[in-house]
C-alpha cells in the first residue's frame, strides 16, 4: 500500500500549504529521532528506544502513515521487551519507509 498525501490533505480538511508545513515539521522531527535510534541501540538504552519509537508511531499515525505506524509500533514493543536486535535490524526498514513517504509528499507538492 502506497502512501497518498493528496488523500491525507483532503481528509484532514486543512489548507494544502498548512499541511505542507505539518509534513515539513514531521520529516524534520522524525529525521532527528531516526538519527538517535542507532546510538540508543549501541548504548543498550531500551527506555530511550521506546520513547523514540513511540514518538515516530504517534506522529506517523497522525499523518495516516499506516506502514510506518505499524512498524514503529512493532519496534516499540521490541524495545519494551528488550529485543534490541530486532530494533537494530528493522531500523533501516523504518527509515526507508519514511524516506519513501517523504518522496511521495515532495512529489505531491511539486
Amino acid at each position: 500500500m502506497s502512501y497518498d498525501p493528496r488523500q491525507v490533505v483532503e481528509e484532514m480538511g486543512l489548507d494544502p500549504d498548512d499541511m505542507k508545513e505539518i509534513f515539513d515539521d514531521y520529516f524534520r522531527e522524525v529525521k532527528t529521532v531516526l538519527d538517535q535510534i542507532g546510538p540508543a541501540v549501541d548504548a543498550g538504552d531500551a527506555a530511550q528506544l521506546k520513547a523514540l519509537l513511540h514518538n515516530v508511531k504517534g506522529s506517523s499515525g497522525n499523518l495516516q502513515m499506516q506502514e510506518v505506524y505499524e512498524l514503529a509500533a512493532k519496534l516499540e514493543k521490541a524495545a519494551i521487551a528488550g529485543d534490541l536486535a530486532t530494533v537494530a535490524a528493522e531500523h533501516p526498514v523504518l527509515a526507508a519507509k519514511i524516506a519513501e513517504n517523504r518522496r511521495l509528499v515532495v512529489q505531491y507538492y511539486d
